[in-house]
């Protein structure tokens, strides 16, 4: 459960990244995992993201993972993550 933890933390954030165009410092405020079963042994895990919401300071975004077929999830979630306006390290912005 922790690598699938890590990738839907992860692909979260990509999502933020996606909907500000724009990368940006962001930090997990809030996620909630729901498990709803192991992964098939010796299967790849796939995840999608979505970030349906943002205010001046917070990002909300809902994911799934699943390892052979979307439509039977392993794990969904919901998170929330907060924003910064600094730009990240590496994305060639003057500061």
């Amino acid at each position: 459960s922790g690598v699938v933890t890590s990738i839907i933390d992860h692909c979260c954030g990509m999502a933020i990244t996606a909907a500000r165009q724009q990368r940006l410092p962001t930090a997990t405020l809030d996620l909630r995992i729901d498990f709803l079963r192991p992964p098939a042994p010796r299967s790849g895990v796939s995840v999608e993201a979505h970030c349906y919401a943002m205010t001046g300071a917070v990002a909300f975004v809902r994911a799934h993972a699943w390892d052979n077929d979307p439509a039977d999830p392993i794990a969904t979630a919901q998170a929330a993550f907060m924003l910064s306006g600094a730009p990240a390290p590496g994305t060639g912005a003057a500061g």
